[in-house]
């Protein structure tokens, strides 16, 4: 993971939004990506806690991102509730966007120009009490 300078979020709760491009990052976005943001247990099992998303708009060439907490039955300790989620976003040439604390439901939106440029994602979610949390570092990706 390659460090760079971003900006903490306040931490401040979404209501329970809706899992749209459009309404999370507003108009002008499509969808271009998501990302699984999961974890394993210490039995081996996988659960996935969230998803990135990545969306660009056309229109100004900007990229946005975010990180959606996932409702799982058996673990609904943490949807709805605030835990560490966050996400991070960058465009080559650039340096990183950011998003980080304790929200109920997604972190983000982020923004990052991006226009002919790949992008690399950074997401987190963490879980009851952030006893543990799922995490994802992508690769550069969706260069123009």
């Amino acid at each position: 993971m390659t460090a760079g300078i971003g900006v903490m979020g306040a931490g401040t709760a979404h209501a329970a939004p809706s899992n749209s491009v459009t309404a999370i990052c507003g108009s002008g976005y499509k969808w271009v990506d998501t990302y699984p943001v999961s974890y394993r247990s210490v039995s081996g099992t996988v659960f996935q806690l969230g998803q990135a998303v990545l969306a660009y708009n056309p229109a100004n060439g900007n990229n946005c991102a975010y990180t959606f907490k996932q409702n799982i039955a058996d673990r609904n300790n943490f949807y709805g509730h605030p835990t560490w989620t966050g996400i991070k976003l960058i465009s080559e040439g650039s340096t990183w966007t950011t998003n980080y604390g304790n929200f109920s439901y997604y972190a983000g939106p982020v923004y990052r120009y991006g226009k002919n440029r790949a992008v690399k994602l950074v997401a987190d979610v963490g879980i009851y009490k952030n006893e543990s949390w799922a995490h994802l570092a992508t690769g550069w990706e969706h260069g123009g």
